[in-house]
Protein backbone atom coordinates (compact mmCIF):
# COMPACT_ATOMS: atom_id res chain seq x y z
CA UNK A 1 0.00 0.00 0.00
CA UNK A 2 2.77 2.49 1.13
CA UNK A 3 5.01 1.71 -2.00
CA UNK A 4 2.29 2.77 -4.40
CA UNK A 5 2.34 5.15 -6.58
CA UNK A 6 4.91 7.63 -7.67
CA UNK A 7 8.06 8.17 -6.00
CA UNK A 8 11.23 10.57 -6.02
CA UNK A 9 14.40 10.20 -4.36
CA UNK A 10 15.79 13.83 -3.20
CA UNK A 11 19.57 14.62 -2.13
CA UNK A 12 21.58 17.66 -1.76
CA UNK A 13 25.08 18.57 -1.69
CA UNK A 14 27.71 21.38 -2.58
CA UNK A 15 28.42 21.60 -6.46
CA UNK A 16 31.99 23.14 -5.82
CA UNK A 17 34.92 20.77 -4.62
CA UNK A 18 33.06 18.18 -4.21
CA UNK A 19 35.48 14.98 -2.96
CA UNK A 20 35.30 12.27 -6.03
CA UNK A 21 34.12 9.65 -3.80
CA UNK A 22 30.89 11.96 -2.83
CA UNK A 23 30.39 12.11 -6.70
CA UNK A 24 30.98 8.16 -7.08
CA UNK A 25 28.06 8.05 -4.03
CA UNK A 26 25.73 9.88 -5.70
CA UNK A 27 25.99 8.65 -9.01
CA UNK A 28 25.45 5.15 -7.45
CA UNK A 29 22.08 6.68 -6.18
CA UNK A 30 21.41 8.11 -9.09
CA UNK A 31 21.68 4.89 -11.83
CA UNK A 32 19.75 2.76 -9.14
CA UNK A 33 17.09 5.25 -9.52
CA UNK A 34 17.42 5.62 -12.79
CA UNK A 35 16.72 1.66 -13.01
CA UNK A 36 13.96 1.85 -10.19
CA UNK A 37 12.22 4.55 -13.07
CA UNK A 38 11.73 6.48 -10.21
CA UNK A 39 12.05 10.88 -10.20
CA UNK A 40 14.98 12.36 -8.95
CA UNK A 41 15.52 15.54 -7.60
CA UNK A 42 19.31 17.37 -6.53
CA UNK A 43 19.47 20.30 -3.99
CA UNK A 44 22.56 22.39 -4.10
CA UNK A 45 23.02 25.02 -1.40
CA UNK A 46 19.39 26.19 -1.57
CA UNK A 47 18.49 23.49 0.57
CA UNK A 48 19.46 25.12 3.82
CA UNK A 49 16.94 28.11 2.60
CA UNK A 50 14.63 25.82 3.68
CA UNK A 51 15.08 26.21 7.06
CA UNK A 52 13.71 29.47 8.57
CA UNK A 53 16.44 32.13 9.75
CA UNK A 54 16.15 32.21 13.26
CA UNK A 55 16.93 28.64 13.55
CA UNK A 56 19.86 28.96 11.10
CA UNK A 57 21.09 31.63 13.64
CA UNK A 58 20.68 29.53 16.42
CA UNK A 59 22.22 26.57 15.34
CA UNK A 60 25.01 28.89 14.00
CA UNK A 61 24.57 27.21 10.54
CA UNK A 62 25.75 24.12 11.47
CA UNK A 63 25.41 22.05 8.68
CA UNK A 64 23.84 18.71 9.83
CA UNK A 65 21.59 20.56 12.03
CA UNK A 66 20.37 22.76 9.12
CA UNK A 67 20.08 19.50 7.09
CA UNK A 68 17.98 17.32 9.22
CA UNK A 69 15.24 20.23 9.35
CA UNK A 70 15.76 21.37 5.93
CA UNK A 71 15.26 17.47 4.12
CA UNK A 72 11.71 17.20 6.04
CA UNK A 73 10.69 20.52 4.37
CA UNK A 74 11.80 19.71 1.30
CA UNK A 75 9.97 16.30 1.71
CA UNK A 76 6.57 18.13 2.86
CA UNK A 77 7.15 20.65 -0.24
CA UNK A 78 7.63 17.07 -2.63
CA UNK A 79 4.38 15.47 -0.95
CA UNK A 80 2.77 18.77 -1.86
CA UNK A 81 3.41 18.69 -5.40
CA UNK A 82 1.75 14.87 -5.39
CA UNK A 83 4.06 12.61 -5.45
CA UNK A 84 3.06 9.52 -3.02
CA UNK A 85 6.52 8.52 -1.26
CA UNK A 86 9.33 11.17 -1.13
CA UNK A 87 12.97 9.39 -0.31
CA UNK A 88 16.06 11.31 1.47
CA UNK A 89 18.93 9.54 0.72
CA UNK A 90 22.41 11.15 2.33
CA UNK A 91 25.02 12.44 -0.40
CA UNK A 92 27.39 10.40 1.05
CA UNK A 93 24.96 7.22 0.55
CA UNK A 94 26.79 4.33 -1.75
CA UNK A 95 24.38 1.67 -2.78
CA UNK A 96 26.88 -0.86 -3.57
CA UNK A 97 24.61 -3.83 -4.31
CA UNK A 98 21.97 -1.83 -6.49
CA UNK A 99 20.43 -5.17 -8.08
CA UNK A 100 19.79 -6.37 -4.12
CA UNK A 101 18.89 -3.43 -2.78
CA UNK A 102 15.16 -2.29 -2.39
CA UNK A 103 13.18 0.04 -0.31
CA UNK A 104 9.97 -1.35 0.57
CA UNK A 105 7.94 -0.01 3.66
CA UNK A 106 4.90 -1.35 5.40
CA UNK A 107 3.94 1.67 6.97
CA UNK A 108 3.70 5.34 6.39
CA UNK A 109 6.95 6.48 7.07
CA UNK A 110 10.96 4.48 8.11
CA UNK A 111 13.88 5.51 9.01
CA UNK A 112 17.23 3.68 8.92
CA UNK A 113 18.32 0.74 11.67
CA UNK A 114 22.11 1.89 12.42
CA UNK A 115 24.33 -0.29 13.98
CA UNK A 116 27.69 1.79 15.60
CA UNK A 117 30.53 0.01 15.71
CA UNK A 118 32.92 1.77 18.45
CA UNK A 119 34.95 1.42 21.34
CA UNK A 120 34.45 2.13 25.13
CA UNK A 121 37.11 4.25 27.28
CA UNK A 122 39.04 0.46 27.63
CA UNK A 123 39.23 0.82 23.88
CA UNK A 124 36.91 -2.91 23.14
CA UNK A 125 35.55 -3.20 20.50
CA UNK A 126 31.54 -2.56 21.27
CA UNK A 127 28.04 -2.06 18.76
CA UNK A 128 25.27 -0.32 19.64
CA UNK A 129 21.78 -0.02 17.76
CA UNK A 130 20.82 3.71 16.81
CA UNK A 131 18.33 5.31 14.28
CA UNK A 132 19.35 7.60 11.78
CA UNK A 133 17.95 9.50 8.98
CA UNK A 134 20.25 8.87 6.30
CA UNK A 135 17.60 7.12 4.23
CA UNK A 136 14.12 8.54 5.16
CA UNK A 137 10.61 7.31 3.97
CA UNK A 138 7.42 9.61 3.80
CA UNK A 139 4.70 8.34 2.23
CA UNK A 140 1.31 10.64 1.59
CA UNK A 141 -0.59 10.90 4.80
CA UNK A 142 1.92 10.17 7.10
CA UNK A 143 1.56 11.42 10.59
CA UNK A 144 5.15 11.82 11.30
CA UNK A 145 6.60 14.66 9.02
CA UNK A 146 4.80 17.68 10.68
CA UNK A 147 5.37 15.74 13.85
CA UNK A 148 8.89 15.44 13.13
CA UNK A 149 9.84 19.42 11.61
CA UNK A 150 7.68 21.01 14.59
CA UNK A 151 9.79 18.86 17.01
CA UNK A 152 13.28 19.72 15.47
CA UNK A 153 12.47 24.04 15.87
CA UNK A 154 11.06 23.21 19.01
CA UNK A 155 14.22 21.19 20.41
CA UNK A 156 16.38 23.95 18.67
CA UNK A 157 13.89 26.99 20.30
CA UNK A 158 14.15 25.81 23.65
CA UNK A 159 17.48 24.05 24.69
CA UNK A 160 20.70 25.85 24.11
CA UNK A 161 23.22 22.93 24.35
CA UNK A 162 22.79 20.24 21.37
CA UNK A 163 25.04 18.86 19.51
CA UNK A 164 25.20 17.80 15.86
CA UNK A 165 23.47 14.83 15.78
CA UNK A 166 20.77 15.83 18.41
CA UNK A 167 17.90 16.21 16.19
CA UNK A 168 19.25 13.69 14.06
CA UNK A 169 19.99 10.65 15.37
CA UNK A 170 19.72 11.13 19.05
CA UNK A 171 16.29 12.38 18.36
CA UNK A 172 15.34 9.62 16.61
CA UNK A 173 16.80 6.71 18.63
CA UNK A 174 15.61 8.32 21.81
CA UNK A 175 11.97 8.39 20.16
CA UNK A 176 12.16 4.43 18.82
CA UNK A 177 12.45 3.41 22.24
CA UNK A 178 9.28 4.20 23.37
CA UNK A 179 7.71 3.88 19.97
CA UNK A 180 8.16 1.55 17.60
CA UNK A 181 8.33 2.77 14.04
CA UNK A 182 9.78 0.73 11.48
CA UNK A 183 13.30 0.59 10.33
CA UNK A 184 15.52 -0.10 7.29
CA UNK A 185 17.60 -2.58 8.29
CA UNK A 186 19.54 -3.30 4.53
CA UNK A 187 21.18 0.11 5.08
CA UNK A 188 24.90 -0.15 6.27
CA UNK A 189 26.45 2.51 8.82
CA UNK A 190 30.37 2.77 8.33
CA UNK A 191 31.37 4.46 11.51
CA UNK A 192 35.20 5.13 11.67
CA UNK A 193 36.03 1.96 13.35
CA UNK A 194 34.14 -0.73 11.02
CA UNK A 195 36.09 1.95 8.30
CA UNK A 196 39.18 1.08 8.95
CA UNK A 197 38.25 -2.75 9.84
CA UNK A 198 37.05 -2.92 6.25
CA UNK A 199 40.59 -1.07 5.15
CA UNK A 200 42.63 -3.68 7.22
CA UNK A 201 40.87 -6.51 7.22
CA UNK A 202 40.53 -6.63 11.02
CA UNK A 203 37.89 -9.46 11.14
CA UNK A 204 36.24 -8.57 14.89
CA UNK A 205 34.67 -5.27 14.10
CA UNK A 206 33.10 -6.87 10.65
CA UNK A 207 31.86 -9.48 12.64
CA UNK A 208 30.51 -7.54 15.85
CA UNK A 209 28.78 -5.25 12.72
CA UNK A 210 26.79 -8.49 11.36
CA UNK A 211 25.70 -10.08 14.72
CA UNK A 212 24.14 -7.07 15.72
CA UNK A 213 22.96 -5.57 12.36
CA UNK A 214 21.40 -9.46 11.59
CA UNK A 215 20.23 -8.31 8.09
CA UNK A 216 22.28 -8.52 4.52
CA UNK A 217 22.66 -5.03 3.50
CA UNK A 218 23.14 -3.51 -0.28
CA UNK A 219 24.09 -0.02 0.25
CA UNK A 220 26.39 2.07 3.22
CA UNK A 221 26.09 5.24 4.90
CA UNK A 222 29.95 6.52 4.62
CA UNK A 223 29.63 9.10 7.46
CA UNK A 224 31.13 11.84 5.75
CA UNK A 225 30.78 14.12 8.45
CA UNK A 226 33.77 12.98 10.06
CA UNK A 227 36.09 12.71 7.42
CA UNK A 228 37.48 16.59 7.97
CA UNK A 229 37.86 16.30 12.16
CA UNK A 230 38.16 12.41 12.46
CA UNK A 231 37.00 10.13 15.38
CA UNK A 232 38.04 9.31 18.88
CA UNK A 233 41.89 9.45 16.96
CA UNK A 234 41.36 7.69 13.56
CA UNK A 235 41.82 10.57 10.74
CA UNK A 236 40.98 9.36 7.28
CA UNK A 237 42.13 11.40 4.18
CA UNK A 238 39.66 11.73 0.56
CA UNK A 239 42.38 8.62 -0.69
CA UNK A 240 40.89 6.91 2.29
CA UNK A 241 37.57 6.71 1.37
CA UNK A 242 37.88 6.27 -2.21
CA UNK A 243 39.67 3.17 -1.17
CA UNK A 244 36.52 2.32 1.06
CA UNK A 245 34.36 2.66 -1.93
CA UNK A 246 36.26 0.67 -4.18
CA UNK A 247 36.15 -2.38 -2.04
CA UNK A 248 32.39 -2.07 -1.38
CA UNK A 249 31.73 -1.45 -4.95
CA UNK A 250 33.96 -4.52 -5.89
CA UNK A 251 32.65 -6.64 -3.18
CA UNK A 252 28.86 -5.63 -3.85
CA UNK A 253 29.14 -4.76 0.37
CA UNK A 254 30.55 -8.59 0.67
CA UNK A 255 33.38 -7.20 2.73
Amino acid sequence: MSNAGKTIIYQSYRTERVPSWISRCLASVQDWVKAKGFDYRFYDDVMFKYAPDWYRDKVQDQVLLVSDLARLVIGKELLGEGYERVIWMDADLLIFDPTQFEIVVKEQYAFCYETWVDVNEQQTLQANWRVNNSVSVFCKGNSMLDFYIQACQDIVQKKTNYGPWYIGTVFLTMLRRIYPFELLKNVATISPFLMRAILQDKKPARELFIKVQDHPVYAGNLCGSYAIDGYKGLKFEERDYEKLVEVLLNGEGGI
